[in-house]
Order: C-alpha cells, then sequence, then structure tokens
C-alpha cells in the first residue's frame, strides 16, 4: 500500500511542476506580447488575451490546420523555417487529406521555379503520428516536386504521417522533361 502511496505523490508532484513551467511559459510569452510589438515599441492596451494565445499556439505550430486551408504556395510560406526561427518545434501539423485538384494548373509555373530549391524548411507531421522527427528539415523543392507530381499524375498529394521531402536530381530531371512536353501541348 505504501509503494503505490508513493507512485501516485511522485506522479501529483511531477504533473504539479509540468502545469507550473507551462504556465510560467505562457506568462512569459504573453506578458511579451502584450507589452512589445513586432517593431519593440509599446502596443496597443487593446490586444486581447485571446488574440495573445493564438499567437502563443501559433508560434508552437499547435493550431490545428488542414491542407484546404493553403494553396501550394501559402503552404510553402508556412513550412518555411526562416519564418517560424524562434520556435524549439521543426514540424508543422496537419490534419485530414489534401484535396483531390489542390494545385491548379496556375501554381506549376512558380512551382516549377522552386522544384531545384534545397533552402531548408519544416517536416509536416500527422497529429496521429507518434513521431517527431528530430534534426531533420525538409527542402522547399522536395515540397516543389510533391505537389508538381500531384498534378501531373492528377492524383491527390500524399504526405502520410510524417514527411520530409528532399530536392533529389532524378526527380528535378524528369520533372523539367515533363513540364517541357507539357508546355509545348498548351
Amino acid at each position: 500500500m505504501k509503494v503505490r502511496v508513493n507512485s501516485v505523490v511522485r506522479l501529483a508532484h511531477l504533473l504539479s511542476i509540468t502545469c507550473l513551467l507551462a504556465g510560467l511559459l505562457l506568462t512569459a510569452y504573453l506578458h511579451g506580447q502584450m507589452t512589445l510589438n513586432e517593431n519593440h515599441s509599446a502596443s496597443s492596451p487593446s490586444r486581447s488575451l485571446n488574440d495573445s494565445l493564438k499567437g502563443f499556439l501559433d508560434s508552437m505550430h499547435l493550431v490545428e490546420r488542414t491542407p484546404g486551408d493553403y494553396t501550394p504556395l501559402s503552404f510553402l510560406d508556412l513550412v518555411d523555417a526562416g519564418k517560424w526561427k524562434d520556435t524549439i518545434i521543426t514540424t508543422v501539423s496537419m490534419s485530414g487529406g489534401f484535396p483531390a485538384d489542390w494545385v491548379k494548373r496556375s501554381d506549376i509555373d512558380t512551382l516549377m521555379v522552386l522544384v531545384k530549391s534545397k533552402r531548408k524548411c519544416y517536416c509536416t507531421m500527422n497529429p496521429l503520428s507518434s513521431y517527431l522527427p528530430k534534426y531533420d528539415s525538409a527542402d522547399v523543392g522536395g515540397y516543389a516536386i510533391v505537389f508538381v507530381n500531384s498534378f501531373r499524375c492528377k492524383t491527390p498529394v500524399a504526405m502520410g504521417l510524417n514527411n520530409c521531402p528532399k530536392t533529389d536530381t532524378q526527380s528535378v530531371r524528369e520533372i523539367i522533361e515533363w513540364y517541357e512536353g507539357f508546355r509545348k501541348t498548351e
């Protein structure tokens, strides 16, 4: 009986420490958001707690996102690693599937410019995944390759549970070859 009580006490102690640390982190973030704006000057006191909390959750990539909320180009902006440099989480969580015709003809020319890019960006992760890719990153070109292949094969974009697409020269060659033929038939 004494062993069970000790385990419960330890668990309660660990839980209280975790809640305290989460509260301190949230308080520090909200205080910073309420006192400074992006230009490091005094901000308006009208900024609501709700807006600050949403900003905190978004900066931690905890806002639920679905692929349908984005276009291919706004998705690339979302996963841009430079945009989120102040966070320790290097994945973007996405739930749900991509719409069947998500990549449009109007996206292809811009995506073709990006297929060779090795600029680092974040991986995607389905919330159902139990694996968090550490020390890994995706390439902008890797995502562009996935999106162009979806368009040319007329298949929905499939990211799976985790995806850190990389730019590879073989795929780039195939896509450029396809694109040259595609442009001639238009």
